[in-house]
């Protein structure tokens, strides 16, 4: 029975090592790229496809993020100040997806229950940044009644960005 077990384990380790990495990088702190496998503990983070083995920070691509707002819902009097404000909504969508891009969403969750039974759900997300360095890539109608505004966020940036949002929170926490 223990030469069975033994056996198994054995082909285990042989198809687990024959197993290829995806190449999977995650930014650091620093802005370099680090092999997702080679963190301990690594689960989420900012991650990359695409990149050469053994590839730096200089080869990542910038940040994007694309916010969208409705021309209808936006409270003016006149379709063209309408316009103008779904482009200032949308441009505002898009720094909201950088800021959560660069510095994570903070997520408060709680659940009510009653008799066994759900009785009440709630979920609150938030993200709160600073974001600079950011370039206007695109505006573009998305039919006649939605606009798309596309940021980038240079990689230099995001490094700084974070180097400077963990050096508050030391600074806070002393």
């Amino acid at each position: 029975m223990r030469i069975f077990r033994l056996i198994g384990g054995v082909l285990l380790v042989v198809a687990v090592s024959a197993c290829q990495s995806t190449g999977s990088y995650t930014i650091d702190v620093d802005g370099s790229a680090i092999e997702s496998s080679k963190v301990a503990g690594l689960s989420g983070g900012t991650s990359y496809s695409g990149i050469p083995a053994g590839g730096s920070a200089s080869h990542l691509s910038d940040l994007t993020a694309t916010g969208y707002a409705t021309i209808e819902d936006q409270p003016a009097d006149s379709p063209a100040l309408r316009r103008l404000m779904a482009i200032r909504v949308a441009k505002l969508d898009a720094y909201r997806i950088l800021a959560a891009q660069v510095y994570g969403q903070y997520i408060d969750a709680s659940t009510s229950i009653g008799d066994m039974v759900m009785a009440d759900e709630h979920f609150e997300a938030r993200v709160r940044g600073v974001i600079f360095g950011a370039k206007l890539e695109r505006i573009n109608p998305v039919g006649t009644s939605t606009y798309e505004v596309t940021l980038s966020l240079p990689t230099s940036s995001v490094r700084d960005l974070r180097r400077l949002y963990l050096s508050s929170v030391a600074i806070s926490q002393r």
